[in-house]
C-alpha cells in the first residue's frame, strides 16, 4: 500500500490515479510497436471479452444463475 496514512476508502479511491496513467502509457507503447495488430484478426474474441466486462462488471462475482454455484 502506497498511502499508509490514508484510510482504506480514500486509498481505494486514489488507486485509479496511479493505475490509469500507467495503463495509458502501456497502451500507447503497444500501439506504437504494433502489438495490437493481432486484435484485428481476433476482433470477435476481443468484442466478447469487452462485452463480458461491461455486462458483468470488473471484479464482480459470477451471477447466481450459473449452475453448480451456491451462495
Amino acid at each position: 500500500m502506497l498511502l499508509y496514512s490514508v484510510d482504506i476508502m480514500t486509498a481505494g479511491s486514489l488507486s485509479p490515479v496511479v493505475s490509469l496513467p500507467t495503463m495509458l502509457i502501456a497502451f500507447a507503447r503497444c500501439r506504437r510497436d504494433g502489438s495490437f495488430a493481432g486484435l484485428g484478426a481476433n476482433l470477435r474474441f476481443a468484442a466478447v471479452i469487452v462485452a463480458d466486462r461491461l455486462l458483468c462488471g470488473v471484479g464482480s462475482s459470477p451471477p447466481r444463475v450459473l449452475p453448480g454455484r451456491r451462495r
